[in-house]
This record gives structure tokens, sequence and C-alpha cells, in this order.
């Protein structure tokens, strides 16, 4: 469990600390006989005085919660999940009678009550859960290298999948991430959905771009892509970025006349990693072709304007 503090809100130490170790005590996060972290380590790790942390279990042990066996450590008790409910249900039931008191006081009947409590509950239930994040393209080199980069950015679990299995994923996400080249078609397949799709830009990566900045304006140049729509686009995009506008040529990869043809008469093959295999096995015939791969990453505007969301959503903690 991930304990954290906050320091200037009026709430003690002392109170913060108790509450974060019920929370996990009633989350099963500290099962029943599981051992908590010794006080001195606690009480290092939040930047407290070990004295604070030694009270807490002292006020944890005397409410049944936790039992202190010297020179073994501090320990849940068998029924400490138990007391931890109990206490609940009763914090509960008092606040919710002050709120029941408030509406029938206010008018509102007793099946306009049960309808919000039920709409509030739904609701803050969704929130709880953690988000289900999916991130969809249509090559399996980006989908899988694109939700791995996501996990990391975002520290949320991001479920690769690949465009044609997208329609299974219809009733299983909560928020969809994928490029804007694919953004219509995921819109269509979410129809009638409340799954919500988020579009964000991917581009060359910036050491891929100086690698073909240091191509000499007098090679000949061939791309290498996997259908012709992206060998458009990715031409399309370096003539705009470089200073390559001559002598360029491209080829897809299931073309293995043109793309040999392609290596026999150029000095430089730019290609999409999911071309790397069939550039691999020509490149062995043709050692003094430079490859340069056009590796992609998401751009970091789009990323930061993602966690965001996350962040006002409540799904995503503030850093």
């Amino acid at each position: 469990m991930k304990f954290k503090i906050a320091r200037g809100t009026g709430v003690t130490l002392h109170k913060q600390i108790r509450e974060l170790i019920i929370q996990g005590i009633g989350l099963g996060e500290f099962p029943p006989n599981s051992k908590l972290p010794p006080a001195r380590e606690l009480a290092q790790k939040l930047g407290v005085n070990v004295n604070t942390v030694t009270k807490v279990y002292q006020s944890l042990r005397d409410e049944g919660l936790v039992r202190i066996i010297q020179g073994s450590g501090v320990f849940v008790t068998p029924h400490g999940s138990t007391v931890v409910s109990e206490a609940t249900k009763e914090r509960v039931s008092r606040e919710l009678g002050k709120l029941v008191e408030e509406a029938i006081s206010s008018g509102l009947s007793k099946e306009d009550l049960i309808v919000q409590v039920e709409r509030i509950y739904q609701e803050k239930k969704r929130k709880k859960r953690a988000l289900r994040i999916g991130f969809t393209e249509c090559n399996e080199v980006q989908t899988y290298g694109f939700a791995k980069d996501l996990e990391e950015e975002l520290g949320l679990k991001v479920i690769p999948i690949m465009l044609p299995e997208l329609y299974l994923y219809r009733d299983k996400l909560d928020l969809l991430v994928t490029t804007f080249f694919h953004f219509q078609k995921a819109r269509e397949i979410f129809d009638s959905t409340e799954v919500e799709i988020f579009p964000v830009i991917v581009h060359t990566k910036f050491e891929t771009l100086e690698r073909i900045a240091s191509v000499s304006p007098d090679k000949k140049v061939g791309f290498v892509c996997r259908d012709p729509e992206s060998l458009r686009l990715l031409m399309s995009y370096i003539q705009s970025s470089t200073h390559l506008v001559n002598e360029i040529k491209g080829c897809i990869a299931s073309d293995s006349k043109g793309l040999a043809s392609l290596f026999a008469n150029s000095d430089v093959i730019i290609y999409m990693p999911t071309c790397r295999k069939e550039v691999k096995k020509l490149s062995l015939k043709n050692p003094k072709v430079e490859l340069i791969e056009d590796e992609y990453e998401i751009d970091k505007g789009s990323i930061n304007t993602l966690k965001e969301k996350l962040i006002r959503s409540g799904a995503l903690s503030p850093s």
C-alpha cells in the first residue's frame, strides 16, 4: 500500500496515518494476520517522528485492530477487517441519518431520495473502479509499443488492441486511445456505447529525424511501408520535414520484386518498423545500403492533455 500524507491541511499526522492503515485493513490490503511496516521504517518513509507511528499502532491495538508482539512486530488481528467494517457501517449510518433528516425537512420524497442515492452510489463506484483503458492501432509493433509507452507515462494499465479485434472490446473499456488516423474508425465501432475515444498525435522520433537530416542530398533514398497509404503519408512527411526532396522512391513491403529493385537503386532505405523483417532480409544481400528505421512516438502534448483529463476525472492522481 502507498502511504501518503498531506501537511498543512489541519488534519493531524496521527489521524492521517491511522486512517490510512484502517483503510488498508478495510480494503484487504492488510489482510488478517499480516504484518504492518515497522514503526521506524514507516516513520522514515513518511518523514514523521517514530513516536507518532508508535502511538498510532498503540491506538489501533486498543481498538482491537492490531496486536503488538514484542520483538516480532505489529500484526492485523484475525477480526481486524470485521471491526473496521462494523465501524464504517456505524459511521455511514450516522451520516446517512443526517442526510435523510435534511431530505425529509426539504420535502424530498422517499422515492426521489432512493433514486439520488442509487445514482451517486453507481457514479462513485464507477470512479473507484480502475479505469479500463485501451490503445488501438493497425499494426502489432505500434499497438504494443504505444500501449507500453502510455502505461509508463500514466502509471495505469493500458490494454493493447489490434484494430481488427477492436469490436470485441465494445463493452470492456471506459476509454480508448488511438491515433488520429484511426479515430473515425474507432468512433464507428464504439457508436452507441459510453466508451470515450481520445485521439493522440504521433510523429517521427527526433533521433530518427537527426539521422535522416545527416543523409547527403546527393544520396538516392528509398521508402518502405506496409501499405500504399502509409507510404504516401511517410514520404510526404519526410519531404516536408527534411531536405530530402529529390531522388526518392517508395515501395510496399509485400512487393518482393519492387523491394529488390528499390534496394538495388538506393543508397539509403527508410522503413517503418512493421517492415523490419523484409528490409533486414534484403539488407544481407545489399550491405552497403544504409538503413534508417522510422521510429514513431506519441506526442508529449497529447500525453499531457490525456493526463490532465484523467486527473480531472479522478482516475489519476496529480504527481
